[in-house]
This record gives C-alpha cells, structure tokens and sequence, in this order.
C-alpha cells in the first residue's frame, strides 16, 4: 500500500527515479516510484511541474541501506 512506503530519494524527473531504482536494485534494494499514476504528462512529454518524483521501499531495513548507499554515491565514496 503506498501509505507503508518510504521515500528514500526524491527524483526531479521519472527518468532519475528509474535510473535511481535500477542502481539500487544492482545493490539489492527493491526500490519503486511512490504513484507513478499521478506523474502527469502533458502531449506525451512530461509536464514542467515543482513536484518530485518519490522514490520508496517498503521495507524500513531496505530505507536505511538505500539512503546509506545514496548518501556514499552523492556525497562520497562513489564506488558504492
């Protein structure tokens, strides 16, 4: 159910977030858009929107390895 995700990683576009859940998913975290239904699009191209593209776990072990993960790629040791 969406309300027992946990966003661990807040995308500017959906193409991120894939990205973004196909790294995590190399590193043993199942990762998923929050509600890819309400991404709204606009003549097949995505809307110009202030919104980001949540990306969550449901699994709070898997939210603790996957902002761990993050954290070393954005912020340091970007072999992780």
């Amino acid at each position: 159910m969406l309300q027992d995700l946990i966003t661990i990683h807040n995308a500017g576009t959906l193409e991120e977030a894939d990205i973004v859940i196909a790294w995590l998913d190399d590193r043993g975290v199942t990762a998923m858009v929050k509600d890819r239904n309400a991404i709204g699009t606009f003549s097949g191209i995505m809307a110009v929107s202030h919104n980001t593209v949540e990306v969550c776990v449901s699994d709070p072990a898997q939210a603790e390895k996957a902002r761990d993960l993050l954290e070393k790629h954005f912020h340091g040791d970007n072999t992780a």
